[in-house]
């Protein structure tokens, strides 16, 4: 038994070892944009309250904490944010900043820019623990997460759903608690008009992660409208999907 604790521990740093090498030197060039006043006060992927005065932003992959230098490659000016939410999910895009961080770099006049990202430090959230699970080594999962299966949908209160025709996206959140969490308020802005669901997916990684979809609607121009319906609560940065 010794022996196996052990190769596990091992397993976990090689793990962790593996993971800091891929991004600790991550660079990216591409289009970004920022957040817009909307989304102040909304729960982010990383479960933390957007605030747009802070200088945080959205990565698709890099880990939430890491702390990133974005330039703008129209007048070269920098800013340091910290990686906190997941997106953008408009096309072509590869980070979103918030507000504050635009003014430092020259933003707001232009919304969109090509700039370079490069990762100053990493962070540490989503890195894996080196450290013995004992319940795994017993064979028991999560209660929490072990009852949604991936590749199914759910409402906001963990019952399975069967949504059809067509569903806006709103974002991808880590773990099914804070998923739950944003369901629930993207509900209660809606006024409950519209349905909310969880869909329960791997990522390219390998990980389960969790998607958050409003409504369901006949087809894509109408889920397009809908957008337009609820850009109060949603924003503009959303993708419209089928089911």
């Amino acid at each position: 038994m010794k022996n196996k604790l052990f190769l596990i521990s091992i397993f976990y740093l090689f793990l962790t070892t593996i993971f800091a090498q891929k991004y600790d030197s991550y660079t990216e060039q591409g289009l970004i944009s920022y957040y817009t006043e909307k989304f102040e006060g909304r729960l982010t992927a990383s479960n933390e309250i957007f605030n747009n005065k802070e200088l945080v932003g959205s990565h698709k992959k890099l880990p939430f904490g890491t702390k990133v230098l974005v330039t703008n490659l129209s007048n070269n000016k920098e800013v340091t944010i910290k990686i906190i939410d997941r997106g953008p999910y408009a096309y072509g895009r590869i980070m979103d900043i918030s507000e504050e961080a635009a003014k430092q770099i020259g933003l707001i006049e232009t919304g969109t820019t090509k700039a370079s990202i490069k990762v100053i430090s990493l962070g540490k959230k989503e890195m894996p623990k080196v450290e013995i699970d004992r319940n795994y080594l017993k064979g028991k999962k999560n209660s929490e997460e072990e009852k949604y299966i991936v590749g199914k949908f759910y409402s906001t209160w963990g019952t399975e759903m069967f949504p059809k025709g067509y569903g806006i996206q709103l974002g991808t959140m880590q773990n099914a608690e804070a998923c739950i969490k944003y369901c629930k308020k993207i509900v209660e802005d809606t006024k409950k008009a519209e349905k909310v669901f969880m869909l329960v997916y791997k990522n390219d990684a390998g990980d389960t992660v969790y998607k958050v979809l409003l409504g369901e609607y006949e087809d894509e121009k109408s889920a397009k409208n809908a957008v337009k319906k609820y850009t109060s609560v949603i924003g503009t940065q959303v993708m419209v999907k089928r089911y």
